[in-house]
């Protein structure tokens, strides 16, 4: 019983520092009078609340504020001003408001306004730290329990389970916006290498980026192919490539759960990791390829296996 108490306690730890500090009431926002966006801050603001008392059910599955009703006032210019001053202290509810502003925005950011933008995305919050990813801290706690105790195995899954769900649940408005922030970028290099930084940001936090990574690996393959600057192909790809040695090394993939193992030299609990990009060789396989292309661009098509097409 003594053993089972004091897992509890440090199940009860690392739930305390998966998703951080509760969600908060935003502030008002602080906005000048008589900005055509105030109103539809306010609601989103309100529409944001209301869904967190019902555990954040209700909220927009998509960026559509402004799809079907858009105050002529109402441009790009005006939302990225807005984009580019706080709204309130929650960052969770300031990304989901910001994320439908942009529905304003309909194609790109013109190119007059490219380098605000991209300022705007580099400074777009950051997602929590997965709960599984900090080794140290979890194989520590996992010891105090004790490795040899397999009836933990199942209350540490469900404990980490449930501390996983609710941090997909807490960053899912800040992807949504960053998301829609690279969306709504013009092509090139400064923004190739600005959602790179975003790549790295959600994979060094231990959030979900298989999607994210296929769309930009789609867009910069396209770039690729017109692309005449060999030394900027190859910066890319460098980072790709980082990214890559960080995502594929064991001891940067969060643990997900516990499992009991027994092997020769080996008998009991152990930690099991999970990437955070899925068939994460084709980042290699692409660094690969635009290093090529870049040192000899009339080379034509890419010759990807298909199962990196995937």
């Amino acid at each position: 019983m003594r053993l089972v108490n004091r897992s509890m306690v440090v199940l009860g730890m690392i739930c305390a520092i998966a998703v951080g500090s509760p969600v908060r009431a935003a502030t008002p926002p602080a906005k000048p009078a008589g900005s055509p966006l105030q109103p539809a801050i306010v609601a989103l603001l309100k529409e944001y609340h209301e869904a967190a008392k019902k555990n954040f059910e209700g909220l927009r599955d998509k960026s559509d504020y402004f799809a079907k009703d858009k105050p002529s006032d109402v441009t790009p210019e005006v939302i990225l001003a807005a984009l580019e001053r706080p709204i309130g202290t929650d960052r969770r509810a300031e990304a989901y408001v910001k994320w439908q502003l942009l529905s304003g925005v309909e194609t790109k950011f013109p190119e007059e306004l490219k380098a605000r933008a991209l300022r705007v995305y580099r400074n777009a919050p950051a997602p929590a730290t997965h709960p599984g990813a900090d080794h140290t801290f979890l194989e520590r706690k996992l010891r105090r329990i004790g490795i040899t105790n397999a009836d933990q195995e199942e209350p540490i899954n469900k404990e980490l389970t449930r501390a996983i769900t609710e941090f997909r649940l807490s960053i899912e408005p800040i992807l949504s916006y960053r998301d829609e922030l690279y969306s709504r970028m013009p092509s090139g290099f400064e923004t190739y290498t600005a959602a790179l930084a975003d790549l790295y940001t959600r994979v060094s936090n231990g959030a979900p980026a298989t999607k994210f990574w296929q769309d930009l690996m789609g867009s910069m393959r396209a770039w690729a192919l017109s692309a005449t600057d060999a030394s900027q192909m190859r910066e890319i790809a460098g980072g790709v490539e980082k990214i890559y040695n960080f995502v594929k090394d064991d001891r940067n993939k969060p643990f997900y759960r516990v499992m009991w193992v027994k092997e020769d030299k080996y008998l009991g609990l152990r930690w099991v990791s999970q990437g955070t990009i899925d068939q994460d060789k084709s980042m290699d396989d692409f660094a690969q390829w635009l290093q090529e292309h870049a040192n000899n661009p009339s080379a034509g098509g890419l010759n990807f296996k298909d199962s990196d097409k995937k």
